[in-house]
This record gives structure tokens, C-alpha cells and sequence, in this order.
């Protein structure tokens, strides 16, 4: 088969700021603070994702970054509202590992059906998740006081 988009979720980057072995292409995640660059600016797990593929021959103009979500659920609203849907890009096939499969696939199918409502809510969830993170980043010296 023959698919218009291969959507892979975010899986996070390591503590040098290379994306994760498993999974890449979301901004990043609400279960730790984010990866500081040399200047101290948070490393976006997307932007680092597609670096790795540009740097394994995959073209640039073939990658598409989702770079609003920071979980699974965010990363297949938007992935849909913001990429696929405005651009038609079906069918599509999702990749990611055997242990986030079963719960990706519940989300993508049931995303399909997301009212305006819904999408209030799970941008509320959104802004308090970086709250979270910013109130977990000023209570710690390092990040492995926060893993």
C-alpha cells in the first residue's frame, strides 16, 4: 500500500538533545522539563527529529513538523487539524513502538471525532502541563533533581 503521510509521535530527546532510538516528530513532552541548549533555550524535540532524518538522506521538503503538542493526544489532534486534513494526506500510516501502538491507534481513531469543546479542553490541559513545567523547573538546581 501506498500512503500519502507516515506520522511518527514524539518520544523525546535524550539529555544532549538527540532525538530518542524509537520515535520522533511532536515538540516534546509534559513528563519532564525540556532539554536546555547551550544558551539555554529549550531543545524542540521536533526540530531535532527532522535534523536526524534531513542527516539520513530523507529530504527536507518531505518532513512535516507538528510543533504545538507536548503528548500524544495534542500530537494527533493537531498532526490531523493542522497538517493532514488541510492537506489531504490520506491514507496515512502511523509508526511508533509496540508499547505506545495500541494507545496511539486508540487516540488517531477516536481524534477523528474531537468537537470544539474537546479541543478547549485539551488546549487547557496543554497550558497547565507547561505550567507544571515551569513551576517544576524554578523548584530544582538541575534536571536530575526533576526526573
Amino acid at each position: 500500500m501506498t500512503y500519502d503521510c507516515i506520522v511518527l509521535p514524539g518520544g523525546g530527546v535524550d539529555l544532549n538533545g538527540s532525538p530518542s532510538a524509537w520515535v520522533f516528530l511532536s515538540r516534546g513532552t509534559t513528563h519532564h522539563p525540556p532539554v536546555l541548549n547551550k544558551n539555554s533555550f529549550p531543545i524542540n524535540e521536533a526540530t531535532v527529529s527532522a535534523a536526524y532524518l534531513i542527516e539520513r538522506n530523507i529530504p527536507s521538503n518531505k518532513i512535516l513538523i507538528e510543533n504545538w503538542s507536548l503528548d500524544t493526544i495534542g500530537n494527533t489532534y493537531f498532526a490531523r487539524q493542522c497538517i493532514i486534513e488541510p492537506m489531504e494526506l490520506h491514507p496515512l500510516a502511523v509508526i511508533t513502538n509496540d508499547f505506545h501502538m495500541a494507545r496511539t491507534k486508540l487516540i488517531f481513531d477516536c481524534n477523528q471525532e474531537m468537537t470544539d469543546d474537546q479541543l478547549v479542553v485539551r488546549i487547557g490541559k496543554e497550558h497547565i502541563a507547561c505550567e507544571d513545567v515551569k513551576t517544576q523547573i524554578q523548584k530544582t538546581n538541575n534536571f536530575s533533581q526533576m526526573v
